[in-house]
């Protein structure tokens, strides 16, 4: 089987897919198109293995339908364990468990972006099949495929599609698969089978060259010559720091700069923003984050775990950290409190925190002791 040729959809979902490969390339991506034209008559089958022979992070179907509105009609639709296509003998039922977990999260990134992007509610829903099909609920080329797989419509009203709304739809979806699937320098995507990122060794390293190796009482706004220059090169990228009228003397700038520039997670904190929004990025990231939740005491914790609140945030460093200390961390003053405090050594317990663990790959050359998550 192979995709109807619809006028004017083809010709429509084929723009957006160059607005959204050039999005993607833009920021480092290494892009597929299942097709090379715009008339390519190309198999379910055929779509699904040029994902699956180049263990792609994240897969995409871009549709629109002419018999909606623009505004009243977004969908997503992820995999789901048990969904099927076909009847009798030839029932063939979706049964990857991994994968449908990772594309049904992507979806709900997915739903959000667009939402953002083009307005309006977009709806996580499932394909239905039209009198005419095998029976059942998933596009064939999310049932053959062994990556996630997120399929995208949205209404094209009666006419075609404007300049604004085929680059809203791109835009949209761009975002979403950014989110999805960050990148580390390279442009290999940080999940599946791709993923590749430094252990927590490495992320160790920065956190200590950051932070004065001794605990001073606030306030203290001397700031090591190494992260002074950090907070000023992220400054000029426009990156978060923190800080206020202090920058860079704040306990999420800190974390964002030791994770970003230690090249642990170069996109953490891709929101952007203070610990609620630091926090958020490793939630909706697990394929790179373990939570640990709040264990009992520091026994339980590795170096380089970090610790989070909707005010505070640190890393724990344990025997790898500084003579008579435990942890590393920053302070801002927001409650006029006289408590800034560059980043230094410090002494923390687990309580009122949501503990995270980067995860590392199995692959690596130099893991940390311990127990790590793989991918």
């Amino acid at each position: 089987m192979v995709e109807s040729h619809n006028v004017p959809e083809t010709s429509e979902m084929w723009d957006v897919a160059q607005k959204v490969r050039q999005k993607l390339q833009s920021s480092g991506y290494t892009v597929l198109l299942t097709k090379q034209s715009e008339l390519d008559q190309v198999t379910f089958r055929q779509r699904a293995n040029v994902a699956n022979n180049n263990k792609a992070a994240i897969a995409v179907s871009l549709h629109d339908d002419h018999t909606q509105s623009y505004d009243g009609f977004k969908q997503v639709w992820p995999q789901r364990v048990g969904q099927y296509r076909g009847q009798g003998s030839n029932r063939t039922e979706f049964t990857n468990a991994a994968v449908a977990e990772a594309s049904q999260r992507y979806a709900q990134i997915m739903k959000e972006e667009r939402e953002r992007v083009e307005g309006g509610n977009v709806v996580i829903s499932n394909f239905q099949a039209r009198d005419g099909m095998e029976p059942g609920n998933i596009p064939m080329v999310m049932l053959f495929s062994t990556v996630p797989w997120i399929y995208h419509e949205v209404g094209g009203g009666s006419g075609r599609l404007s300049d604004n709304q085929l680059e809203q739809y791109a835009e949209g979806v761009a975002n979403g698969i950014k989110r999805s699937v960050p990148t580390i320098p390279g442009g290999a995507p940080t999940t599946g089978q791709n993923m590749v990122c430094a252990c927590s060794d490495a992320l160790i390293a920065k956190a200590k060259l950051f932070a004065w190796p001794e605990y001073h009482e606030a306030n203290y706004f001397d700031m090591k010559p190494e992260y002074e220059a950090a907070i000023r090169a992220a400054q000029a990228r426009g990156e978060y720091v923190g800080g206020g009228a202090h920058p860079g003397i704040d306990c999420g700038g800190y974390v964002t700069r030791a994770v970003r520039d230690s090249g642990a997670e170069p996109r953490y904190n891709g929101y952007q923003g203070p610990t609620t929004d630091q926090k958020r990025w490793m939630d909706d990231h697990p394929e790179l984050y373990e939570n640990i939740g709040t264990p009992a005491s520091t026994a339980e914790l590795e170096p380089g775990d970090i610790a989070i609140n909707t005010g505070h945030t640190f890393f724990y460093l344990g025997s790898a950290g500084f003579p008579g200390y435990n942890a590393a961390d920053a302070s801002i003053d927001t409650f006029g409190n006289d408590s800034w405090r560059s980043p230094m050594a410090n002494n923390h317990s687990t309580g009122g925190y949501t503990w995270y663990r980067l995860k590392c790959p199995a692959n690596s050359t130099n893991p940390p002791s311990g127990t790590r998550g793989t991918q």
